[in-house]
């Protein structure tokens, strides 16, 4: 055995010449990246070594490392480069960087838009994405992890936006960035919170925030957020005294980012801010309270209202929202049901906004002793449909099970029922018959649908749909796959 001999450094001249900037480069990256790697498992900086203690004298930026270190860095980044060129490869650098800018240009307008109409649509744009020109653009994250949220997708969210964490270098870089950067970076970590909460991680939500709020970032998306996650926690627990506990803190994270943004006249936020506080301070049992910044809050919004009326401007539903979670803080349950159904009709099929409207009424409900229930039907929540049913009979078949002549009564029977049911959410396969009839009822009454394949596509339709011989239920089936909110191929999780 003849091992090969590991590349003569002696050229390591012939190396720094043509690409001393790329080796400072590299040297610069290696180093920023084992400072991340260090910070979040503990690290900080210390005079020397320790591993009890975690610490290290190297834990510094780049450019305050000593002579010796860089020159220790460098050195590896060139035996790099060296061993790069002796296996016959090339390193050429790109003319100049617009090459991204058409791909980026379109990407940001197709993100910013959100003109696509389904999950798997919007998901394109990050399951094709160019790592190299995210990494370097790294506010495509934001954009998408922000996509993802307002399409009630918070674990796809999650998994966008702490891709965009890390390519920053996470949490501990927050006091180490400055300008355009650290607010990226803020926004990031502000929105990875958010997806958590949405999710049901209100604990691992609230760490990632409070983190952010110890490095002095106490803006009123941060507190806002944070607030919800302490009022999340609080109804969450069992325990009366971390319940009390963890309302006292909400409660002083709402209220904060309200007196300010109410001070400040910023009274669009204040009003948001303001009725989380009225609402946590009623669950805390101070009704006076409550009552007093309910009034305040209904005032701005009232006010608010008034002025985009006469400048006939859209009103947003969470103002509306706003409007009947303070008046029944304030017990006007009449005031209360028209302005949650004004707001519920706003939503235009935002089931989450919905969801979170009702929870807040019933929160409210009751804590002042009343039936938690007795505003639901300002809340019409669709329902889920999972459906299953007869493919058509096919030529020839000696027991009749779904005739072709019958496909209009059961058309008119699963119409019935999803207006019985409200349906609005479908999943199901999309074989020919009752699948395909259930699909699109779903569509006419403006529901999502979401199709479940076995497997591809073209042996579905050769095995499933593509088999009575008329009907054009290929076409009908290209034309519902074409609508759908998602398709899940069962054969590729095999």
């Amino acid at each position: 055995m003849n091992p090969k001999q590991p590349f003569s450094t002696n050229r390591l001249d012939e190396v720094e010449r043509p690409y001393d900037h790329l080796m400072e480069s590299l040297a610069r990256q290696t180093h920023d990246k084992w400072c991340n790697d260090r910070r979040q498992n503990g690290w900080r900086f210390g005079q020397r070594h320790n591993e009890t203690h975690k610490t290290s004298p190297f834990l510094l930026p780049y450019d305050d490392l000593p002579d010796n270190k860089k020159q220790q860095l460098l050195s590896g980044a060139g035996d790099t480069l060296a061993t790069i060129i002796e296996e016959g490869y090339s390193i050429l650098k790109a003319e100049n960087e617009t090459g991204f800018a058409p791909e980026l240009t379109t990407l940001e307008k197709d993100l910013e838009s959100g003109k696509a109409s389904t999950i798997d649509a919007k998901l394109l744009p990050w399951r094709n994405r160019n790592p190299q020109l995210w990494r370097k653009h790294p506010s495509l994250y934001l954009q998408a992890g922000k996509g993802m949220l307002s399409a009630g997708e918070p674990l796809l969210a999650y998994d966008i936006l702490s891709e965009g964490v890390e390519t920053m270098g996470g949490p501990p870089m927050v006091p180490e960035l400055e300008g355009e950067a650290r607010s990226l970076l803020i926004s990031l970590l502000q929105q990875q919170a958010l997806s958590l909460a949405q999710s049901g991680a209100s604990g691992e939500a609230n760490t990632i925030l409070r983190s952010l709020r110890d490095a002095g970032v106490s803006d009123s998306e941060t507190l806002g957020i944070l607030g919800r996650t302490w009022k999340d926690m609080a109804m969450e627990t069992g325990d009366a005294g971390l319940r009390e506990k963890y309302l006292e803190q909400a409660f002083t994270c709402y209220h904060k980012t309200y007196a300010t943004d109410y001070r400040m006249r910023r009274y669009e936020s204040a009003y948001y801010t303001g009725i989380n506080a009225a609402t946590v301070s009623l669950l805390a049992g101070d009704t006076a309270e409550s009552r007093k910044i309910a009034g305040q809050v209904r005032s701005i919004c009232e006010n608010i209202l008034r002025e985009k009326k006469i400048r006939n401007e859209d009103v947003s539903f969470w103002l509306y929202a706003s409007l009947g979670e303070a008046s029944l803080l304030q017990g006007d349950r009449a005031g209360a049901e028209e302005f949650y159904t004004l707001a519920a009709q706003g939503c235009a099929g935002d089931i989450r906004a919905l969801g979170s409207m009702r929870k807040q009424a019933r929160y409210i409900l009751h804590a002042s002793g009343k039936n938690s229930k007795a505003l639901d039907r300002c809340f019409p929540v669709p329902s889920v449909v999972l459906f299953s049913g007869h493919i058509i009979d096919y030529p020839g078949r000696r027991r009749n099970r779904f005739p072709p002549a019958n496909e209009e009564m059961v058309r008119r029977h699963i119409a019935h029922w999803l207006d019985e049911q409200n349906g609005q959410i479908g999943f199901s396969s999309a074989a020919c018959g009752s699948d395909i009839l259930f699909l699109e009822e779903m569509l006419k009454r403006g529901g999502e649908i979401n199709v479940v394949l076995p497997f591809d596509r073209e042996a579905f339709i050769r095995t499933s749909v593509d088999v009575t011989g008329g009907g054009n239920w290929v076409e009908r089936f290209e034309k519902i796959l074409d609508q759908v909110n998602e398709i899940k191929i069962l054969s590729q999780y095999n």
